[in-house]
């Protein structure tokens, strides 16, 4: 599976935030949430990994991320 488009999502205090993450990709049928973490200037942040724009952007608009690619 080819995951080519990105969202960025500012780490929060997570917890309850990140259940619901994963129940967002449960829900969508998605079995491997791909997640990298990014480090920059005092700032933390996920990056998901999505095979189809429409979800992608879909959990961009739930949880308040950036759409990259």
């Amino acid at each position: 599976m080819q995951y080519e488009i990105v969202v960025e999502v500012a780490v929060p205090g997570l917890g309850i935030e990140l259940n619901a993450m994963h129940a967002f990709h449960q829900q969508h049928g998605i079995q491997d949430a791909r997640i990298q973490h990014r480090h920059e200037d005092g700032h933390h942040c996920l990056l998901w990994f999505f095979d189809r724009r429409a979800t992608a952007e879909e959990f961009a608009v739930e949880f308040g991320g950036t759409l990259l690619g």
